[in-house]
Formats: C-alpha cells, sequence, structure tokens
C-alpha cells in the first residue's frame, strides 16, 4: 500500500469496487431535525406536586407503605390476628395512590374527566379507603399484645386514616363544585316526586 498517494474515494467500475484502496475522509450525510422538544411542564403537571392534592397523595403512599412494613415484620402471629386485613388494606391503598398520583402527574385528569365521572370515583376511592383505615386501625390497636411493629402499625393506620380522610373531604368538595354526576339531589327529588301520593 502506497502510504504517499493522496486517496481519491473514487470508485473504479472496473474493478467492482473502489480501486484497491478505502477512502479515508468520509462525509455524513445531513440530518435534519425538525422536531420540537417539549416542555417538561407541558408533560408533567408541576403545580400538582407543589399543592395540597400532590403533597397529601405523597404523605399517603409513604404512611401506607410504612404500615405495610410494620405489618409485616412480626408476620406469622399478626397474620392470624387480622393481620391479612391490614396488609391488604396497606398494599392496594399504596398501588392505587400511586395510580392517582401518576394520572394527576401526567395531566390525565381531563381526557379521564370526559369518559366517566372522575371527580366522584376519585373521591369514593378516599372514602372508602377511610373507612378501610378505621377498621384496619382498630384490628391492628386489639392484637398490639403481640409486639412493638403490631402497635407501631396500628399508629400508622391511624395516621393514614386521618390523611385519607382529610384527602375525602377535599375531594367531596371539589366533586360537589364540579358539574360532573352522579347528582344524588335530583335523584332524590326524583324519588321523592314517585313516592309521594299526588
Amino acid at each position: 500500500m502506497d502510504t504517499g498517494a493522496a486517496p481519491t474515494g473514487v470508485a473504479n467500475p472496473s474493478a467492482g469496487g473502489y480501486g484497491g484502496e478505502m477512502p479515508t475522509v468520509y462525509t455524513q450525510p445531513e440530518v435534519s431535525t425538525t422536531g420540537t422538544v417539549e416542555d417538561p411542564s407541558e408533560i408533567f403537571n408541576c403545580g400538582f406536586l407543589k399543592g395540597l392534592d400532590g403533597v397529601l397523595k405523597i404523605i399517603e403512599m409513604t404512611l401506607s407503605l410504612v404500615t405495610f412494613i410494620c405489618s409485616v415484620i412480626d408476620y406469622s402471629p399478626f397474620t392470624q390476628e387480622g393481620g391479612g386485613w391490614v396488609q391488604f388494606v396497606a398494599i392496594t391503598a399504596f398501588l392505587l395512590t400511586g395510580v392517582l398520583f401518576l394520572v394527576h402527574l401526567f395531566k390525565m385528569t381531563p381526557k379521564l374527566t370526559d369518559k366517566f365521572p372522575f371527580k366522584f370515583t376519585e373521591f369514593s376511592f378516599y372514602a372508602v379507603y377511610t373507612l378501610f383505615y378505621f377498621i384496619a386501625g382498630i384490628v391492628a390497636a386489639c392484637a398490639g399484645s403481640l409486639g412493638g411493629a403490631v402497635v407501631a402499625t396500628a399508629v400508622f393506620g391511624f395516621f393514614c386514616l386521618v390523611a385519607y380522610g382529610c384527602d375525602a373531604c377535599f375531594h367531596f368538595l371539589e366533586w360537589r363544585q364540579s358539574s360532573e354526576g352522579p347528582y344524588f339531589s335530583s335523584m332524590m327529588t326524583s324519588f321523592s316526586s314517585t313516592a309521594s301520593p299526588t
């Protein structure tokens, strides 16, 4: 190979390729980048993380996870005394609240509100889990003699009760101020008009 000759890089059609030498200078094809980079505030609801609703969901997920961890420390005796219910409530609350957190964070609530009464569904979720944590807290408190971890489970379960209860109240007020159904007042007036003799 002759090092003094400048590489040409021109194909030699008679040799079926590059005349024995490979080109040393390559040109890269131009790539047009006409796409736009989306602003993170268009994808994420950054205000949600700073607001009361976002902070409450983070607190609820943290407390639910701590409640679950405390309930599985003394696993065998507590499970026989109702600890399975506490574990079920804590882990399902953690997972479902995480899903709701992501729904709000990625701004999916307007799409869901168009399809079904999302605010009422969210209020119902928090009301049901407030009741579930009330029952789970009582179950853990009754089994408190089994050890310190069960007492901690009861304490964190009641903290969850307060957090989910506050969120249920906020979501109830939000649902009542919205224009989405179900409308119990119109259902009650139609029921009372059909029930009363005229």
